[in-house]
């Protein structure tokens, strides 16, 4: 492709989705057009655009993403349509406060960043942040309450989380992050949610009192008379590759009512009393089994 998009893209006033990913040499696009059905503008990967692209303001889902784009014009606050805007991290933007409002996943490229702004608290509808492979980031900052996403895969100097976590559907992804303190992988696994959290370890945390050193079956004796109306567990497994005994590249998953977690129900269910509850965790991952397995039973729910 051309360094920039052919002017006669304005006359397709019907076009609803327009996908430029991974166009390497396209530098800019056509000025003063307003594609008026246009809803969807991906142009990620576009690793040479420079200008934020304005060519309609109907459009609800913006993608830019590995883009070298680090201004966001002020009329963008009129696009009264746009939902997502997925942006491409750069210093830069802390010159564009309207634009806090706005960027919904924010993706950081730059492998050397070693401290993350502490404006980026201040982006109210940033849903998620992506800081995969930024092996030189050390600390993260306290991020809004409406993350409901972190992926930090990879961020091998990464030490400290100089934040919390209140969204109650928040995922969290710190697989490969070996170098976290026993404070910050305390706050991963406690996190309350209903999704799932990933981090490096060798065994099951303690924090999941009911244990099986044995895969991926645990048992759990119900001795609690009368028994409540409702149980709801946090659980926890640990993979490793097949046939790797000493787990050098163990994960621990942590998931809550989530896709990793089942009950196996059995007919003496039917009765008022239970006598145990069985939990069986099965993995569709290639080249990994699970080791080890634990849950935390959590309080009743109302």
């Amino acid at each position: 492709m051309s360094s920039g998009a052919p002017f006669s893209i304005g006359n397709l006033q019907k076009l609803q989705t327009l996908t430029l990913r991974g166009c390497s040499k396209l530098e800019d696009l056509p000025a003063n057009i307003n594609l008026i059905s246009l809803d969807r503008l991906d142009l990620t990967d576009c690793l040479l655009l420079k200008r934020f692209p304005e060519i309609s303001t109907n459009v609800e889902s913006l993608c830019l993403k590995r883009t070298t784009i680090e201004e966001v014009p002020s009329s963008i606050k009129s696009w009264s349509r746009l939902t997502y805007l997925h942006m491409s991290y750069s210093e830069n933007l802390k010159n564009f406060p309207h634009a806090f409002d706005i960027i919904t996943e924010l993706q950081v490229t730059n492998t050397e960043i070693q401290e993350f702004p502490p404006w980026i608290k201040k982006f109210s509808r940033l849903t998620v942040l992506r800081l995969k492979g930024c092996k030189k980031l050390v600390s993260l900052p306290q991020i809004p309450d409406s993350i409901y996403g972190i992926d930090a895969e990879d961020c091998e100097s990464l030490e400290r989380l100089n934040s919390s976590f209140h969204n109650p559907k928040i995922w969290l992804k710190f697989a490969k992050c070996f170098k976290l303190n026993q404070e910050a992988r305390d706050l991963i696994i406690q996190t309350p949610t209903s999704k799932y959290a990933v981090l490096p370890g060798r065994e099951v945390p303690a924090y999941f009192t009911h244990q099986s050193t044995t895969g991926g079956s645990l048992t759990i004796k119900l001795n609690e008379k009368p028994l409540p109306t409702s149980m709801r567990f946090k659980a926890c497994i640990m993979l490793v590759h097949k046939g790797d005994d000493e787990a050098r590249d163990d994960k621990n998953w942590m998931d809550e009512n989530g896709c990793y977690v089942s009950c196996k129900k059995s007919k003496h269910y039917l009765y008022p009393v239970l006598a145990e509850l069985v939990f069986e965790f099965k993995i569709d991952i290639k080249n990994w089994k699970i080791k080890e397995c634990g849950v935390f039973q959590l309080s009743e729910l109302p």
